[in-house]
């Protein structure tokens, strides 16, 4: 197996993902399965590449350094990018070298999280179109919610059971869906911020 010769930059282990770090990786030839994830993307002397992890057996990660060009579109609504080239040929790119890693010193591979366009990549007025339909899921669970406690709380007071407080669980499982589809209406991955 070819390792890459040079240092590269990964994301430090407590920060949240940034640009396309983390999408499922799907090739020409996987159907519905995804091979992998995107682990970073990195800027190595001008040329851009995606460090896609696969996970072919329990415990037993690989990873591998594919240049940008083998992206044929990326889905901000599905979390998923599709590239150009089968399953089999992922092994003839290189894999980065573990004893090259760095997560805060300078490195000659630096990750970027401003995602360049790409042809056949989802259209900005899609990407706001399933923002919208994450923005209404989180209006729709968060007045559940609100139901849902405001029913448990009649219910107890009703009743005066100790055990009926368990009902408080449905309000609160309601208000955590609630925040991760607020948190996936937010993000927007690989779309530069407006300045």
């Amino acid at each position: 197996m070819e390792l890459a010769p040079f240092t590269y930059q990964l994301p430090p282990l407590a920060s949240d993902a940034e640009g396309v770090e983390g999408y499922l990786v799907f090739t020409r030839d996987s159907a519905d399965e995804p091979v992998g994830k995107v682990i970073v993307a990195l800027d190595h002397a001008g040329e851009h590449l995606l460090m896609v992890e696969r996970e072919r057996l329990p415990a037993h990660h690989e990873r591998r350094l594919l240049p940008w060009k083998t992206i044929e579109r990326i889905s901000v609504a599905d979390v998923s990018l599709w590239l150009n080239v089968s399953a089999g040929e992922l092994e003839r790119y290189p894999a980065p070298d573990p004893e090259k890693k760095r997560e805060d010193d300078p490195a000659e591979a630096t990750r970027f999280t401003e995602v360049p366009e790409l042809v056949g990549s989802t259209p900005p007025d899609r990407e706001r179109a399933a923002g919208a339909t994450w923005g209404i899921g989180t209006v729709s669970l968060s007045v559940l919610a609100a139901l849902g406690l405001l029913l448990a709380l009649a219910v107890y007071g009703a009743a005066r059971n100790t055990a009926l407080l368990a009902l408080l669980a449905v309000p609160v499982l309601l208000g955590a869906a609630a925040t991760y589809s607020l948190y996936r209406a937010r993000r927007r991955p690989y779309v530069t911020p407006r300045r």
